[in-house]
């Protein structure tokens, strides 16, 4: 039997492969944007550069700024294409300018104009409506010129936005050979235009803090240390140094925070005291380059995390240290920027500029299916962030609804078991007389009615017209929190009877007639007549004989319980309005919730694998003449 359980976890695999597989494509496959719907309506092409920006961040942190199967970014060398953006990044009017040039020169002819060298950057980026609204300006331009300019200057405007969401595709990859161009421009606009390029091809950038839990090793700290040296250069100037007075009372207050715990259970009191230091005026922004020093200098990291935390609860550092000029930057500011750019290639040259090797590894583990693939096999989906409620992890959420879906499908499947197989013992032990006709009627008409109809009438009855049962299917936080012990179970019976009874009328009824039919055959049999023959009685004959024969085709239906009790059911939940797994499956697919829906499908699956593999151990266990050994019955 060990060797068939190992063949079959083998087996599940290339079975849970494939339906994770199955679920990634279907999902991807439907309409709409789940970051759209996240963050509400972003107009034409997402445009707006704080929601533009949201836009950036929510999809790196999900995967979702990743090909969907192969990344052939990796590989792809893209020193040519950007040649055609640089010119036109961020500038409506060189854009509106390059249109209006190749269309005269083409004589208003289209495919000649997009054809033309100076636009032939739009091959590879999606501009909406762009041949349409062209033609409209072509119509508009001699008889109403004003409308006419506004028409492309609107093209220009979505030909801007086309070319950051194409840098903002390249990702990572467009970093060098845009770094390459930036280092050896001396033009000052051209510079400010490729700083722009790599901060929309980027997330994140500098780093100034860090995990305490996961403490950084000696060259994560290197960087952030670097970092805090230029947030020192940077905010010269814009801060004012405090004086030796103030230093002393800066002095005092950082001991004070210096001596507070980092432990866990601590932690958080550590983060209040701090926030009330900065609430009270005990610190100030201009104290942030003096403490920022302090950060440098230090030589622990528990030092480097309380400082740095509370620079972070005054401002924000990255805020000094731009990695894209302000549209009338300096000559000095753009060459700063120039500077940061450089010092953050320098930090993450692995990353910008992977070796041959990582880069071929790159075309299918910076891919979102492979991604996903190995979260979910090594179980760290747990750790995802929803896509509907970003502050909760996957895992909680599936824990906080199987608190609910659990008991209701366990006590719901036990009383399935309890009635239904005595009633179908009953049924072919009485074939054919009053007590068989009455309990299939029963059962027939149990069978007949839908779950959610049940569901429905029972509400209509017993909470509006007899107010007997609550409508809600689970006992309230606030009711649950103010008793306790046989106070609570009697509420939770309360709340869950009419949930519990909806769930179950259904399968009794199927089960019931599925056990009839099963021991009937068996109780045709040779066998069973030889043993009433010798005198065995009946009792001993149905338990023994008839009944352990007929439950291999009733444990069959066995293989649906576990899977019953983790996935809960849509319609009871919802009409009941019980947040268990049901009702989350059904919220994550109205809120595209990837993540969660995934992770949803994940754990039935493999609920279902188990289930199928206990079936078949239930098997041996029920008729020994079954054998693994030899794959067929002895």
């Amino acid at each position: 039997m060990f060797s068939y359980i190992v063949k079959r976890f083998l087996l599940m695999i290339p079975t849970l492969i494939g339906i994770i597989t199955i679920c990634f494509v279907l999902m991807r496959l439907a309409p709409g944007d789940p970051l759209e719907l996240r963050l509400g309506s972003l107009g034409e092409q997402k445009e707006g550069s704080m929601l533009r920006e949201q836009y950036k961040l929510m999809a790196k942190q999900f995967g979702l700024d990743k090909p969907m199967f192969l990344n052939f970014r990796a590989l792809k060398d893209y020193s040519d294409e950007i040649d055609g953006y640089i010119p036109f990044i961020d500038d409506v009017d060189a854009i509106q300018e390059a249109y209006r040039r190749s269309l005269k020169a083409s004589n208003s002819s289209i495919d000649l104009a997009l054809g033309s060298e100076e636009l032939s950057f739009l091959d590879e980026i999606g501009v909406r409506d762009m041949e349409l609204r062209l033609s409209e300006y072509i119509r508009l331009v001699d008889s109403s010129p004003e409308e006419a300019e506004a028409i492309l200057r609107s093209v220009s405007n979505s030909t801007a936005t086309a070319i950051q969401i194409r840098l903002e595709k390249m990702g990572n990859w467009v970093v060098r050979p845009l770094y390459e161009r930036l280092i050896a421009e001396n033009d000052i606009d051209s510079t400010a235009k490729i700083c722009k390029a790599l901060k929309y091809a980027t997330t994140g950038g500098f780093r100034f803090d860090f995990n305490i839990k996961q403490p950084p090793d000696e060259l994560e700290l290197a960087k952030i240390k670097k970092a805090w040296s230029l947030f020192i250069e940077r905010a010269e100037g814009k801060l004012e140094d405090p004086d030796e007075d103030r230093r002393e009372e800066i002095d005092a207050v950082v001991s004070q925070i210096l001596g507070m715990s980092i432990e866990r259970s601590e932690l958080p009191d550590t983060v209040r005291n701090i926030k009330e230091l900065v609430d009270e005026g005990e610190l100030w922004e201009d104290d942030c380059r003096y403490i920022a020093q302090k950060i440098v200098e230090a030589d622990d990291i528990k030092s480097m995390y309380l400082l740095s935390y509370t620079v972070a609860t005054l401002i924000s550092p990255r805020g000094f240290i731009e990695l894209a000029p302000e549209p009338n930057a300096s000559e000095k500011e753009i060459r700063d920027v120039q500077d940061n750019w450089k010092v953050l290639y320098e930090q993450n040259r692995e990353l910008y500029d992977p070796s041959g090797s990582k880069r071929a590894f790159a075309l299918f583990s910076e891919s979102q299916y492979f991604s996903n693939l190995v979260d979910l096999v090594s179980f760290r989906f747990v750790d995802w962030k929803s896509l509907q409620n970003q502050t909760q992890q996957v895992g909680v959420r599936i824990k906080g609804a199987l608190k609910y879906s659990l008991p209701l499908m366990l006590v719901s499947q036990i009383l399935v078991y309890l009635i239904a197989v005595p009633a179908g013992i009953l049924c072919s032990v009485n074939r054919g007389n009053v007590v068989d006709r009455g309990i299939s009627l029963n059962l027939f008409l149990l069978y007949s009615i839908p779950s959610y109809v049940a569901a429905l009438l029972m509400i209509l009855v017993f909470s509006f017209y007899i107010d007997l049962f609550p409508m809600r299917g689970y006992v309230p936080r606030e009711l649950a929190e103010s008793i306790g012990g046989i106070g609570y179970i009697f509420q939770w019976v309360r709340y869950s009877f009419m949930p519990i009874v909806c769930l179950s009328i259904f399968s009794v009824a199927g089960l019931a007639m599925y056990t009839r039919t099963s021991l009937l055959e068996v109780a045709n049999q040779d066998y069973i007549r030889t043993a009433r023959a010798k005198g065995v009685s009946e009792f001993r004959v149905v338990m023994k004989h008839i009944l352990r024969n007929g439950l291999i085709p009733i444990i069959t239906l066995f293989a649906s319980f576990l899977p019953g009790l983790l996935g809960g059911a849509i319609i009871i939940e919802t009409l009941f309005d019980i947040p268990g797994m049901g009702k989350l499956a059904i919220d994550s697919i109205g809120f595209k919730d990837y993540t969660t829906l995934i992770a949803i499908f994940y754990i039935d699956a493999l609920a279902v694998l188990v289930s199928l593999l206990l079936t078949d151990i239930l098997y041996v266990t029920v008729d020994p003449r079954i054998s693994f050994g030899s794959q067929e019955v002895r």
